[in-house]
């Protein structure tokens, strides 16, 4: 499976069409409207709900060998423990595992006893999540 198509730039037009431009293809030309529920609808061509089909399987695999990644540190964590050390087999190394120390923000504390601090270093930023919509019956 290859991803052929991955936004690079989305751009508007000055008539209210919004032209999706992938490598340098035009993917979709839509052109939106507002609902009576205001939500924007745009239409996609059927290469474009292909791509999209693709994009949902791919975050479907990804998430699940995430998943298999943390099953599989754990389980190899399990059986060796959690030290610096080289594993070999017949002699030959096959793995080494190494502690990293990373640095994180504990956030829940930042709140609680700083919260101004928490206040001014908060950032909101939209995100927009893409999701399958289920067809009506």
């Amino acid at each position: 499976m290859t991803l052929s198509y991955y936004p690079s730039s989305i751009g508007v037009s000055n008539e209210g069409e919004n032209k999706v431009a992938l490598e340098g293809k035009e993917m979709a030309k839509a052109i939106t409207a507002k609902t009576t529920g205001s939500k924007l609808v745009t239409k996609v061509t059927k290469k474009f709900v292909a791509t999209l089909n693709e994009f949902v399987e791919v975050r479907s695999l990804y998430n699940l060998y995430e998943k298999m990644v943390a099953d599989g540190r754990s389980a190899i964590l399990a059986e060796v423990g959690k030290e610096e050390q080289v594993l070999t087999h017949n002699g030959v190394e096959v793995a080494i595992i190494a502690k990293v120390d990373k640095e994180r923000v504990n956030l829940e504390t930042l709140k609680e006893k700083f919260p101004e601090a928490y206040q001014a270093c908060l950032e909101v930023k939209p995100e927009y999540h893409i999701r399958k919509a289920t067809p009506r019956q």
